[in-house]
């Protein structure tokens, strides 16, 4: 029987002791094999095999052939310890929450767990992470402008998962963005002006053909 049959076949009551174990070690640090230093200074230590199964950035950087870092076991993240903590939560329970983020950081916490995501190469919480930013990111919010401005000036140009939802907020918010101070700033990024003004072409082709003909 292959793997992926094998797998298929285990129910949540075989698959919580092994994730309840994984989690267990993670917590403790027990028969760590890899540390991150965080960017603001924390260490983190963790397994190499957990890391190395799920991302492609891991499985190079911990090749003996690929950097001076990975013989003696340790890594430089550039990223804060709360976002490394929630994409190693992931990695060992796939569930990336943690208790310290409040409602009003929830977009920014998911748009800086996208960009992680994508450049650690772990296709699946890239997904969760645009899924959830999506979910809960909103215009109104007056931490939006800050959210705008992050996902264009961490993204690159060809990757529109967050750049669309953003752009296309702004343009069903118009109407009140526009008032605002910092909308200026946001028209300023090139990029987000481009892709406003693709949201309201498209918006303004659908009105007009939906519009009656006298």
């Amino acid at each position: 029987m292959s793997l992926k049959r094998k797998l298929s076949n285990l129910d949540d009551k075989n698959c919580t002791p092994f994730f309840a174990g994984l989690d267990k070690m993670f917590e403790r640090g027990e028969y760590t094999d890899l540390v991150l230093h965080c960017k603001d200074g924390k260490d983190i230590k963790a397994h190499k095999m957990v890391l190395c199964v799920q991302s492609g950035y891991f499985a190079n950087a911990c090749k003996p052939e690929s950097f001076s870092e990975s013989f003696n076991g340790e890594l430089n993240i550039d990223f804060k310890s709360r976002y490394v903590e929630a994409m190693l939560r992931y990695c060992y329970t796939f569930d990336h929450q943690i208790n310290d983020v409040t409602a009003a950081d929830h977009p920014h916490f998911h748009a800086t767990l996208y960009v992680m995501a994508d450049y650690y190469q772990i296709p699946s919480l890239k997904s969760i992470a645009k899924s959830e930013f999506e979910a809960v990111v909103k215009a109104s919010d007056p931490e939006f402008f800050n959210t705008l401005v992050y996902v264009y000036e961490n993204t690159p140009p060809e990757d529109d998962g967050l750049r669309h939802i953003v752009a296309r907020l702004c343009a069903l918010s118009m109407a009140t963005l526009i008032c605002q101070e910092r909308f200026m700033d946001v028209m300023a990024i090139a990029e987000a002006k481009e892709d406003l003004s693709k949201v309201l072409e498209g918006a303004i082709s659908i009105y007009d053909v939906r519009m009656p003909r006298l």
